[in-house]
């Protein structure tokens, strides 16, 4: 380093993380629950389930509600629906923290990124959804990224647990070929599935420079990461991150992001790191690590579609991600995750990082 100065020179001060958005230093987080892939006008019988293992939070990890077909026609009116399902409002009455981010289903657009026209709507509706304040600063960013600290204290004191929460899709890119899905078509979400498995089988978009998070998001999740004093770490992305599979959405069809994401990880190492997902309509275990766990659908899943059939062997085919974790099968039944915070040693993670 440089520096001009007429003492001597001294080391820049290390970086600390930053305050998260949200501050619970009441709460230590020992339990918290997720899920994704639910439609607001179907059977919602999962709520029991949710109570009954009494998380402390709620996540949404992407597509609380969809649109079209037997679903609402626009957000505000799918997620007012929801907001009437029986069994989420009793969810809601027990006092539990709610909170998330949406994926392309809840944001407006199948596939959809940053191109979307509604995308500043979207995100005023879905903080809307989860509750959060009209005055929150969360409202004036460019998209729904924020984060949680709970309990207090640093490394080898009072355990603290950090969840941050991704947004993306407000800055995400074209895939290397844009997406199809978007077409209102029979048949194009598995038309532009088939177009992401051709781009990675044959290395079209090994050099894809396209982003996820956008600049200030990226400088944003630095500053919660470097030098954080939290004992558990918890990121959720809609979309996965480590998966092998090129027929869904995920960190790997934009190469450079997914680099800038795990050497960010690799140089903070952020202790007890789980990475949560939804998106696929299947359950999963990830990584080796760092974890990451996928929630299968709330409401419906790949197995029950009309290429159900198809699920299993199309699912099991594509396990690189999972080779560490034989013993662990996938999902396609109706379900939404847990997770104990205390649980990641028990996994195999190292109480310091990954």
């Amino acid at each position: 380093c440089a520096c001009v100065q007429a003492g001597p020179c001294s080391a820049p001060a290390p970086l600390r993380a930053q305050t998260a958005d949200v501050k619970r230093e009441d709460v230590l987080l020992t339990r918290l629950a997720f899920g994704s892939c639910n439609k607001a006008l179907s059977p919602q019988r999962v709520w029991g389930a949710v109570r009954a293992k009494a998380p402390q939070m709620w996540l949404w990890a992407g597509d609380a509600v969809y649109l079209g077909g037997d679903q609402p026609g626009n957000l505000e009116e799918a997620f007012e629906a929801q907001g009437q399902q029986v069994g989420y409002q009793q969810l809601l009455s027990d006092n539990i923290i709610v909170d998330g981010v949406y994926d392309d289903h809840d944001y407006g657009g199948n596939d959809a990124g940053k191109h979307f026209a509604s995308r500043a709507q979207s995100q005023q509706l879905f903080l809307d959804f989860i509750g959060v304040p009209g005055d929150s600063p969360r409202r004036k960013r460019k998209g729904i990224y924020s984060s949680y600290l709970f309990g207090e204290g640093k490394r080898g004191a009072a355990p603290s647990q950090r969840v941050i929460m991704l947004d993306t899709r407000f800055h995400r890119d074209n895939h290397v070929i844009p997406s199809l899905a978007a077409i209102k078509l029979p048949l194009m979400s598995l038309v532009a599935a088939t177009v992401r498995w051709l781009t990675m089988s044959l290395g079209f978009g090994s050099e894809h420079v396209g982003d996820i998070l956008g600049e200030e998001q990226w400088q944003w999740l630095e500053r919660q990461l470097r030098n954080s004093s939290a004992s558990v770490h918890i990121i959720v992305s809609s979309i996965q991150v480590l998966t092998s599979n090129p027929l869904v959405e995920s960190w790997a069809h934009f190469p450079a992001a997914k680099r800038r994401l795990l050497n960010l990880l690799l140089s903070s190492r952020p202790a007890n790191l789980v990475l949560l997902s939804g998106d696929v309509h299947f359950a999963e275990l990830s990584g080796n690590p760092p974890l990451e766990l996928t929630s299968s659908g709330l409401t419906h899943t790949c197995g029950t579609t009309f290429w159900g059939r198809y699920c299993g062997s199309l699912v099991r085919a594509f396990n690189r991600h999972r080779r560490h974790f034989a013993s662990y099968g996938v999902g396609s039944s109706r379900n939404d995750g847990v997770r104990a915070s205390e649980s990641s040693r028990e996994e195999g993670a190292s109480s310091e990082g990954w």
